[in-house]
């Protein structure tokens, strides 16, 4: 029987699982506007993947018309972190009782992991993760990708990877719900730091270092945390950091490097409808480091130049 998947969330990473997991899934895609959803229908185009065609035979509809009675075997929640859990309270009603796959990357406004907020508002649902080192475009493209599947239970991992993996995605199961999520929100704030120092123009030795860095303080919260060790080697982990930090395709990375090009953080926030993660996450990781004791010496940084005006050259100070 074929596996039915909604994706919740018609953005550019929503519309790219889409076109790859139909590949071996019936899909349907949902956005939130009634114009967004016309115009996807009518050209088979998205205004983030404009050269892409979506397939005829994935299903395109509003968000709010998904009914208790459709059935999906699972539902990938791919919105940004903020507006998740308003979003949620309004649809949750009807997402009751289904696998839920949260692809968002970041931390909530009360700095919580968005999977308990969601076991809170959807007490029926089993509620997993999907992160790893994957652009947009190129999971679209059908290019060869990976990524880790995490679930509170070993079992629904697998059970999950079964039925969604297919020639193009690969799924690797975890049940290292801590990790992934801590990963996911962390790798964006050093993508900002990465960015400032290929703006800086500092060389590859130094953006070397600051990868291994971040390594070693990513994993010393996240043990703190509860986390497993191996997941910060996986794709989630080194995987989605090295990926992320060591290109300006990442609207993370982007945004390091304008800062160090003189422009200002809050300009750059508030200038364009980008959503840069990492800018909401340094604040989170900021407090949770602080709150547990963790010396964070990257991600401390970031968040002073970002929120205390601290000069951009000071992230230079992390290698040294």
């Amino acid at each position: 029987m074929t596996t039915r998947v909604g994706v919740i969330g018609a953005g550019a990473f929503g519309t790219s699982l889409a076109i790859c997991l139909s590949d071996n899934c019936d899909v349907s895609l949902f956005s939130f506007f009634d114009d967004h959803v016309e115009a996807l229908r009518a050209t088979r185009r998205n205004e983030f993947l404009r050269d892409l065609e979506i397939p005829g035979k994935i299903k395109i509809d509003n968000a709010y018309n998904i009914s208790s009675d459709d059935y999906f075997d699972y539902c990938l929640w791919v919105l940004p972190v903020n507006p998740s859990i308003g979003i949620l309270r309004d649809i949750g009603p009807a997402l009751n009782e289904r696998n839920i796959i949260i692809c968002s990357k970041g931390l909530t406004q009360d700095g919580t992991f968005l999977a308990d907020d969601f076991r809170a508002l959807l007490p029926d649902s089993k509620v997993g993760y999907l992160s790893g080192p994957n652009f947009a475009i190129e999971i679209a493209t059908l290019n060869p990708s990976a990524s880790d599947v995490a679930f509170y239970d070993m079992a629904d991992a697998e059970a999950c990877i079964s039925k969604l993996s297919n020639k193009y995605l690969r799924l690797l199961p975890t049940d290292d719900m801590i990790g992934i999520q801590l990963c996911g929100a962390v790798k964006n704030v050093i993508a900002i730091a990465g960015g400032i120092i290929l703006g800086l123009e500092l060389g590859q030795n130094a953006l070397a270092a600051l990868l291994s860095l971040a390594m070693l303080e990513t994993r010393k919260l996240g043990l703190k945390l509860g986390a497993q060790e191996k997941t910060f080697c996986g794709l989630c982990g080194l995987g989605d950091l090295v990926l992320t930090v060591s290109s300006l395709n990442s609207r993370n990375t982007s945004l390091g490097k304008k800062i160090a090009e003189g422009m200002n953080p809050a300009t750059i926030i508030n200038s364009d409808a980008t959503v840069y993660e990492g800018y909401e996450a340094s604040k989170h990781i900021f407090n949770l480091g602080q709150r547990l004791g963790v010396e964070m010496p990257i991600c401390d940084s970031v968040y002073r130049i970002l929120y205390e005006k601290a000069k951009y050259k000071s992230i230079i100070n992390v290698l040294h």
